[in-house]
Parts: C-alpha cells; sequence; structure tokens
C-alpha cells in the first residue's frame, strides 16, 4: 500500500510504500521528493535562533535603592501592581492554551527548588 505526500521543501506531491524493503516502519522512510534528499531547494530553517546558551549568565537588578526611596503608600501600590501583574500572567498564558498555566506552574515548582547560583 502507498501513502501520499506533499514535499516540504518544493510541493511536490508523491507516493511512498507503507514499509520498505528492509521492513523499516513508516517514521524511517523520507517525507521529501528524491531531488530535495539530494540538494533542498529550502534548507531546513536555523534553530539555535530560539535556543538560550547553556553559559548565558544571570543577572540580578538591584531596586532596592529605589524601593527605600518610596513613601509606605507607593510601596504598598508598588507591590499591588506586582502582585496584580504576576497573577494577570497567568490569564494572558490561558488565553494562548488552556495546557500553558499548569505547564507554568510545574516550571516554577522545578526551578524554584534550585537555587539562582545552581542554574
Amino acid at each position: 500500500m502507498a501513502i501520499g505526500y506533499i514535499c516540504p521543501c518544493c510541493g511536490v506531491r508523491g507516493e511512498r510504500p507503507e514499509t520498505t524493503a528492509t521492513g523499516g516502519t513508516l517514521s524511517s522512510i523520507p517525507t521529501m521528493c528524491g531531488p530535495c534528499i539530494e540538494t533542498p531547494k529550502n534548507p531546513p530553517p536555523d534553530m539555535t535562533v530560539h535556543t538560550v546558551p547553556a553559559d548565558t549568565g544571570v543577572v540580578f537588578l538591584e531596586a532596592g535603592t529605589a524601593f527605600a526611596g518610596l513613601t509606605q503608600k507607593e510601596k504598598a501600590y508598588a507591590h499591588g501592581l506586582g502582585k496584580a501583574d504576576w497573577e494577570g500572567a497567568k490569564i494572558c498564558l490561558l488565553q494562548c492554551s488552556g495546557e500553558s498555566v499548569p505547564i507554568f506552574s510545574l516550571l516554577q515548582l522545578v526551578f524554584s527548588a534550585q537555587p539562582v547560583e545552581e542554574l
């Protein structure tokens, strides 16, 4: 039985067998057409722009001096605004997808167990 495919590189439609002659699975069969396997017209995107290097440093912001110069009313306002921002972030996540809030909470729990210096 043949499986239809569309080459992601050039858009050519084709068919491929469900299994290879050597008994390989469907996932082991290339999804691109023959010419594109040899010389792709559109090379795969550079995914390194979406990753952060492991040796990236962490910078601490010094806000203590500025916060100490505020009045009690301003400090209470800043605290309330920060708390509202933090809670509102979950609403933004929920608007993205239903799974994002539990994933965020899980990551928050995982990273809170390790000091920043060790990350």
